[in-house]
C-alpha cells in the first residue's frame, strides 16, 4: 500500500514543471527504512541484516548484499521520479549505518525532495575541520595496559585502526616495516590499497592495510583541487600521519628535529594495523558527505577501532537534535555494529579538566537589542510623578547603561538648564579622558563612563579610527536608551526642522554610567559584558541597564543559566542591582494583552482529592484546563518543594500541560532548607520568594 501512494505521488510530481541545477548545494538525504546495521527484517522478500557485532555480520552475505542494493535502488527510484537526468548528481548512497544518500542540486530541487514521501531529513551538507587529541589516551586504553600484553612490540597486534582524516604518508619511519617481524595476511579485513597516481605503486606495506580517500562532495562543492589536495591518500598536511603515529606508530622511532635528537617515539599500539580513509585536505578541510561515505565503509571494511580527529565547523543547520544529524548518525551506527568510536573533542586545552574550574565556555558575540517602550525600567506610568514631578523623579539613582556609549553633548544628558547635580560619594566609577578633546566626559549628570574592548581587540575586531577608544557613542544606540531611561525633561524632538513635541526619560534627575561595550562594526564580545557588569556593581549602580544579548545561544553549557553573560546578572540582582535587560527586538510574546490570575485552589476538579496539594501545582489533571487556559496560574510553596517531591520544573509542565499563558510561584512561609535557584522554564513564570513584601495587582503586565 505504502509503494502504491508513492507511485501515485510521482506520478503526480512528474506534471509539475522540472527543477534545473543551477550551481546548486550539496544535502545529505536521510530516508525512512533502516539501514543494513539495524534492519531486522520486515520487507518482503528480504531477510534481517542487523547482527550484535560487525564480527557476526558477514557484509558479504546474501541477506546483506540484497538488501544494501534493494536501499541503493529505492535511492535511485526516487531521484528518478523526481527529476530529470543531468539536473542532479548522486555523490554517495549510504546503506550500511545509516539509509540515505548524498547529492548534488539546487536548493528548489532540495525542498522538493525534502517533501517527497519516504524521505525524513535534507540536510545541507556541512564543511569539516581538524580536532587533534593531544594525548595518546585516545584510544581509551590506560598506560601500563599494553606492556602486559606480550610487552610494547606485540602491543595492538592484529588490530584494525581506521583513521579518517587528512591521509598518510606511507614512508614515515613510525609505518615503515623495515626492521619489523614480518606482518602476516588478515583476510578479516576487506579493505582496499588505492594506487599512488605518480608512483604507480599501492600504500600498502602489511603494516598500512588499506588507504583509500574520498572527496566526491568536494569535487561537486567545486573546493577541491588535485594539484594541491593529492588525489590520493596521500597526506597533504601531515596531520593524518600525526594522528596515525600516536595511535599505532612504530616502537622506538627517534624523534630528531634540526640535527638534535629528543628521544624515542612509540604509539599505544605498535603492533596495529593502519587503515587509512581520507577526507581531509589541505587548502578547505573537507566535507561532512565524504566522512559519512568514510565511516561507513570502514565499517564494511571491518575495521576494530575508527578514529576521528575531524569534527563539524559549525552545529547541523536545521536539525536541532544532534544525535540525528547524519555525521552522528553514522557514529552512532559504527558503536552499534560494534567498532570502537574515538573522536576528539578539540583543539582547546585541557583548561576544563583543571582543578577548580567549573566551566570553559568560548566567547560569542553580542548585538544590539533594543526595548521600544520606556517600560523596560519596570516602572509603571503614574509613579514618577507622584514622587516630586517629572523633573524630579530618579532624583540621585544611579543607571547603568551597558551598551555602545554615549554622546555626551546631546540636549538630553545636558546640564545647561538645570538644578545643579551635587556630588554622589556613594557612587566609586570613574570618568573616562576623550583622547581628542582631552576631556572627560562627565558633567554631574553623566556621573561615569568607561569602555571595555579586551575582548574585542584580542580577538582582532577591534579598528580604534572607526570604534573609538572610549566611551564616545559610535553608532546612537546608547544614547537612544539612555535618553529613554534618563533623558532630561522637556527636550523638543526635532528632525528636518520639524518639531514633534518635547521628551523626556522615565528618570529625567536619575545619574548616567555609562559602560560602553558595544561597537559600530561588529557588535561585542561577552567578555568585554561581562567585565562591565562586573565593574557597575563594584561602582555601586542602583539599576542596570543592558540592550545587548548573545548573538547565539551558548555552544556548549545547555542550561542557559549556567552561561557566564547570564551568571554576572543573576550575581548582579543578588547583590542588590535592578537588572533591565531587553528580550530582543522582536514583538513580546503575548502583545500588550493583560491576564487573569486564577488560583490553583479555586479551579480544582475534586476537592476531596487531597492526598497531593493542589496548590503546589504538580499535578495537572487535578486542575480545569478549561479555567485556567490563557490565563496565569498562582501557585503556592509548601515543605514539598523543600523535600524534594515537588518542583518549580513540575509547575512549569502543569502551566503548560494545561495552556496557561503563565505561572506565579507565591511563597508565604519559608522553611529551613528553603533555596531558590534559577531553573529555565518553558513557559513564563514568577518566583515571589516573599508575598509579606509584594503587591500582587488584579491584573498583571505580560509575561515575556
Amino acid at each position: 500500500m505504502k509503494m502504491e501512494k508513492m507511485e501515485l505521488w510521482c506520478m503526480l510530481f512528474v506534471f509539475l514543471p522540472l527543477l534545473v541545477t543551477g550551481s546548486g548545494d550539496i544535502y545529505i538525504v536521510t530516508m525512512e527504512g533502516e539501514p543494513i546495521v539495524s534492519y531486522g527484517g520486515g520487507v518482503k522478500g528480504f531477510a534481517p541484516t542487523a547482527a550484535d557485532s560487525v564480527e557476526e555480520m558477514d557484509i558479504t552475505s546474501e541477506a546483506v548484499t540484497s538488501y544494501a542494493l534493494h536501499l541503493e535502488k529505492q535511492h535511485d527510484a526516487l531521484l528518478d521520479s523526481l527529476f530529470e537526468v543531468g539536473t542532479y548528481k548522486k555523490l554517495y548512497s549510504y546503506r550500511h549505518l545509516i539509509n540515505g544518500f548524498s547529492i548534488h542540486i539546487s536548493s528548489e530541487q532540495a525542498e522538493a525532495l525534502s517533501r517527497a514521501p519516504g524521505v525524513k531529513y535534507v540536510e545541507k551538507d556541512m564543511k569539516v575541520k581538524k580536532l587533534t587529541t593531544h594525548t595518546p589516551q585516545f584510544l581509551g586504553l590506560p598506560t601500563g595496559v599494553w606492556p602486559t600484553g606480550g610487552g610494547f612490540d606485540r602491543a595492538g597486534e592484529d588490530i584494525v585502526i581506521g583513521f579518517v582524516d587528512s591521509g598518510i604518508y606511507p614512508k614515515h619511519p613510525s609505518f615503515s616495516t623495515y626492521n619489523s617481524e614480518p606482518y602476516g595476511p588478515l583476510p578479516r579485513y576487506r579493505g582496499k590499497c588505492e594506487i599512488d597516481p605518480d608512483t604507480k605503486r599501492d600504500f600498502c606495506n602489511g603494516k598500512i592495510i588499506g588507504a583509500q580517500h574520498f572527496a566526491k562532495a568536494a569535487i561537486a562543492a567545486g573546493a577541491f583541487n588535485p594539484t594541491i589536495d593529492f588525489a590520493s591518500p596521500l597526506d597533504g598536511d601531515g596531520h593524518g600521519s600525526h594522528t596515525a603515529a600516536i595511535a599505532a606508530g612504530n616502537n622506538g622511532i627517534p624523534v630528531r628535529m634540526h640535527g638534535h635528537e629528543f628521544g624515542k617515539a612509540s604509539g599505544m599500539a605498535p603492533r596495529a594495523r593502519i587503515a587509512v580513509y581520507k577526507v581531509l585536505y589541505r587548502l578547505f578541510g573537507g566535507y561532512v558527505s565524504d566522512v559519512v561515505a568514510a565511516i561507513e565503509q570502514a565499517v564494511q571494511d571491518g575495521v576494530d577501532i575508527l578514529n576521528l580527529s575531524v569534527g563539524p565547523n559549525s552545529p547541523p543547520s536545521s536539525i536541532k537534535t544532534t544525535f540525528l544529524n547524519p555525521f552522528d548518525a553514522a557514529l552512532l551506527s559504527a558503536v552499534k555494529a560494534g567498532v570502537f568510536v574515538a573522536q576528539a573533542a578539540g583543539n582547546g586545552e585541557a583548561l576544563s579538566r583543571a582543578p577548580g574550574v567549573k566551566y570553559v565556555e568560548k566567547d560569542m558575540k553580542v548585538k544590539k537589542l533594543t526595548t521600544h517602550t520606556p517600560q523596560f525600567l519596570g516602572l509603571p506610568t503614574g509613579v514618577w510623578p507622584t514622587g516630586g514631578g517629572f523633573d524630579r523623579a530618579g532624583e540621585d539613582i544611579v543607571i547603568g547603561f551597558v551598551d555602545s556609549g554615549i554622546y555626551p553633548k546631546h540636549p538630553s544628558f545636558s546640564t545647561y538648564n538645570s538644578e545643579p547635580y551635587g556630588p554622589l560619594p556613594r557612587y566609586r566609577g570613574k570618568c573616562e579622558i576623550d583622547p581628542d578633546t582631552k576631556r572627560d566626559f562627565c558633567n554631574g549628570k553623566i556621573i561615569g563612563a568607561q569602555h571595555f574592548a579586551k575582548a574585542a581587540i584580542a580577538a582582532g575586531a577591534f579598528n580604534p579610527t572607526i570604534d573609538f577608544a572610549s566611551p564616545l557613542d559610535g553608532d546612537g544606540h546608547g544614547s537612544h536608551t539612555a535618553a529613554i531611561a534618563a533623558g532630561n525633561n522637556g527636550i523638543p524632538v526635532r528632525m528636518h526642522g520639524h518639531e514633534f513635541g518635547k521628551a523626556s526619560g522615565m528618570a529625567p534627575r536619575a545619574r548616567i554610567a555609562v559602560y560602553k561595550v558595544l561597537y559600530r562594526l561588529f557588535g561585542g564580545y561577552v567578555s568585554d559584558v561581562v567585565a562591565a557588569i562586573e565593574q557597575a556593581v563594584q561602582d555601586g549602580v542602583d539599576i542596570l541597564n543592558l540592550s545587548v544579548g548573545p548573538n547565539s545561544p551558548p555552544s556548549s553549557i545547555k542550561t542557559t543559566f549556567l552561561n557566564p553573560f547570564d551568571a554576572a546578572l543573576l550575581s548582579a540582582v543578588k547583590a542588590g542591582v535592578f537588572v533591565a535587560q531587553a528580550a530582543g527586538n522582536g514583538a513580546a510574546t503575548h502583545g500588550n494583552k493583560s491576564f487573569d490570575l486564577v488560583s490553583a485552589n479555586d479551579v480544582l476538579l475534586d476537592s476531596s482529592i487531597m492526598k497531593y496539594n493542589p496548590l503546589d501545582c504538580q499535578r495537572p489533571e487535578l486542575l480545569n484546563k478549561k479555567m485556567v487556559e490563557g490565563r496565569i496560574l498562582l501557585c503556592g510553596y509548601s515543605f514539598n518543594f523543600v523535600s524534594g517531591t515537588a518542583s518549580i520544573k513540575k509547575v512549569s509542565e502543569t502551566a503548560k500541560s494545561l495552556g496557561a499563558a503563565g505561572f506565579i510561584v507565591a511563597v508565604e512561609s519559608s522553611y529551613p532548607g528553603t533555596k531558590f535557584d534559577p531553573v529555565p522554564v518553558g513557559v513564563p513564570g514568577i518566583l515571589i520568594s516573599d508575598v509579606s513584601k509584594t503587591k500582587v495587582p488584579n491584573v498583571l503586565m505580560p509575561l515575556i
